[in-house]
């Protein structure tokens, strides 16, 4: 969690770095791309939250149910 956010903090300077180090030809093709590989971590981040978040309150809620500490 701590690498992934400061991967996501810098992520653009290093994405504009990147950006820079290739052809002057291919560099929108590398942004447009660049920007998809965003697109798709934020998807997976958030579904990682979301799937971490009902297995809590489903253990919370079994647990409460059967009477654990």
């Amino acid at each position: 969690p701590i690498a992934g956010f400061f991967l996501m903090r810098d992520f653009p300077s290093i994405r504009a770095r990147a950006i820079a180090l290739c052809p002057e030809n291919y560099q929108a093709e590398v942004d447009r791309v660049s920007l998809q590989v965003v697109e798709v971590f934020s998807d997976y981040l958030r579904g990682l939250a979301r799937i971490c978040t009902l297995y809590a309150l489903t253990s919370f809620a079994m647990f409460w149910l059967l009477g654990l500490n």
